[in-house]
């Protein structure tokens, strides 16, 4: 009696760290294992594969890009809303953004608009954002492009990048801080570039 105590033991500390696989095993092959162990496993099996009481059974969702971008936003307290198109909104150090994310892609769209906006009345001005857009999109990360606003009579410059945001990028918060700081980058350089452009036009105004 005291041998077969001591066998109830040891299934006792076995059963619980078995998986289904093991279980099943056991129970495709009842006479093979005595009852009290039987009733053990049959407890078990019934724990890991059937809910309790109350408890839905459901599949795990597999998390979308547009959830991800959503959740990564939050982790990085930037507060969002959809635009009429659907399109993410949401602010990054006091700058407009939007996100913008095809059907069936790992890649996401992030375009900044009339961060800077120029008078069409102004014409060396224009001539100078013409030019200098087309130096900083030769040598820049970022897209660079402007749009005529009729209306007010105004030039609006936009920023916009095309970045691949799959889940198997390791830091995905800190990539995407990384692409929005280099919007900064390219307002730096654009505005050096039409800063070179205006010193060129007008040498005696250079500090010395």
């Amino acid at each position: 009696m005291e041998h077969q105590d001591k066998k109830l033991e040891i299934w006792k500390e076995a059963i619980p760290r078995m998986n289904e696989e093991d279980l099943e095993f056991i129970l495709d092959f009842p006479e093979c294992f005595e009852p009290k162990v039987l009733n053990m496993v049959k407890r078990r099996y019934d724990k890991i594969t059937k809910p309790e009481d109350g408890e839905e059974e459901y599949e795990k969702v597999e998390e979308t890009l547009k959830d991800a971008v959503l959740r990564i936003l939050r982790e990085m307290d930037c507060s969002y809303d959809f635009d009429e198109d659907g399109d993410i909104h949401f602010e990054y150090q006091d700058e407009d953004f939007y996100i913008i994310i095809g059907e069936e892609t790992q890649f996401i769209n992030i375009w900044e608009y009339g961060w800077k906006v120029v008078d069409l009345n102004d014409a060396k001005e224009v001539a100078r954002l013409r030019q200098a857009i087309c130096g900083a999109n030769y040598l820049g990360d970022i897209s660079i492009n402007y749009t005529i606003r009729e209306d007010s009579n105004e030039i609006h410059v936009n920023c916009g990048t095309r970045a691949l945001f799959f889940d198997y990028i390791p830091n995905r918060k800190g990539y995407l801080e990384y692409l929005l700081d280099r919007f900064f980058c390219a307002h730096q350089f654009l505005e050096y570039k039409m800063q070179q452009l205006y010193e060129k036009e007008h040498p005696n105004e250079r500090v010395n």
